[in-house]
């Protein structure tokens, strides 16, 4: 899985964030057209490497302000086919630095980097998901300079800093004086409510965000940082369901989600069925599928990974589901499911009826539901409980 894009679109910080939120392994590879590439290694959300154009520059002032000598450790960086991130910790092991001081010294040089690499706003980012699906493609321990990780957030929050002191040496003008520009202040635009019932509200919100004009973007990447966000406020577990619901219908055309109970899959909200509102609430409490009987819902029982995939409509569920739906199968149809702590807590079934579309990509998707899975748990809890 990848997230790509370009840093016009989306800041350098807010990619972080989006890492960082969403608690994942991987490799940021950078390129800018007249800097070059660069690389950040995450750790279950932290930071714990990276290198860019400035590295040796930084290195080298690094080791002038700590008096630090490490022989031929700026010549050997240089070299054609090596890679820094595999010399570093071989170039700085015992005896040549203490644990502690290493420990502080790679810190100090992977921030600085950072930094440095805050101040690109144009270029591609690619961000690879690594160590979850696939067991040979985990994260190089080598690459890990700094065990314990770096918050993407404090990152964030040095960087503007820096920022704001560098401004603090520019000239700015003076602001011409408006106290008499306007006759009247203008009305504040009203607050607008965070989410809605679903159904015809949530068509409304994202009528033609699937329409809309090729991005660079990964689909669905630049809602991510603010979903995220919002699976972090307290008291989320009382509508994690429209978070989700939410999240998907940027997506495709209509989704269910469903509860998985000890013997079934129970439809408990969805998008998209009906124009009506109480005839998409009449589909949805209507639709049960056993979960000992093998469905497009049971393929990820198993795998415990997302898939795209197409309704077998030999298979009684699959035909019994299209059916509840209104009858045309889908091209393409999204199964994805919410975990905590490995344990399938509910399943989201997507597709793009009326039309008979494809699914796009569904990686920042998937991303979502990996982070939504504690707090759907708490939710269908506490259901059951007022059940």
């Amino acid at each position: 899985m990848s997230l790509v894009g370009n840093l016009q679109d989306l800041a350098l910080t807010d990619i972080f964030q989006i890492v960082g939120l969403s608690g994942k392994s991987g490799i940021l590879r950078l390129e800018h057209t007249h800097q070059g590439k660069a690389r950040v290694v995450f750790m279950e959300g932290k930071i714990c490497a990276a290198w860019g154009p400035s590295g040796l520059q930084a290195l080298e002032k690094l080791l002038d302000e700590e008096s630090l000598v490490v022989p031929h450790a700026l010549s050997r960086l240089q070299k054609d086919r090596v890679d820094p991130l595999m010399e570093l910790p071989q170039l700085f092991a015992p005896p040549a630095i203490s644990p502690d001081r290493r420990t502080e010294f790679f810190s100090h040089l992977v921030k600085q980097i950072l930094f440095d690499l805050l101040q690109w706003n144009s270029g591609s980012f690619q961000f690879e998901l690594r160590g979850e699906k696939d067991g040979d493609s985990t994260v190089p321990k080598e690459w890990i300079l700094v065990t314990d990780g770096i918050s993407p957030s404090q990152i964030g929050l040095e960087g503007a800093k820096i920022v704001d002191e560098e401004c603090r040496d520019i000239d700015i003008p003076a602001e011409p004086d408006l106290e008499n520009s306007f006759s009247e202040p203008s009305a504040p635009n009203p607050i607008e409510e965070p989410l809605f019932d679903l159904a015809e509200e949530l068509r409304d919100q994202f009528e033609g965000t699937r329409n809309h004009a090729a991005s660079s973007l990964s689909p669905g990447l630049s809602l991510l940082k603010s979903m995220l966000l919002e699976l972090h406020v307290p008291n989320v577990h009382t509508y994690i369901t429209l978070l989700v619901l939410r999240y998907a219908a940027a997506l495709m055309n209509r989704a269910i989600l469903f509860q998985v109970t000890e013997d079934e899959y129970k439809a408990i909200g969805e998008f998209g069925l009906a124009k009506n509102k109480e005839v998409s609430a009449q589909l949805v409490r209507k639709i049960h599928i056993p979960r000992n009987e093998d469905s497009v819902l049971s393929i990820v029982e198993d795998s415990k990974m997302s898939v795209k995939t197409k309704l077998n409509m030999k298979n009684t569920w699959d035909q019994y589901l299209s059916e509840q739906l209104g009858g045309h199968p889908p091209a393409e149809a999204f199964v994805g499911p919410i975990l905590c702590e490995q344990k399938l807590v509910a399943v989201l079934y997507g597709d793009n009826i009326p039309e008979m579309d494809a699914i796009g990509s569904t990686d920042a998707l998937e991303i979502f539901l990996s982070q939504a899975g504690l707090a759907m748990e708490q939710k269908l809890t506490t259901n059951l409980e007022n059940a």
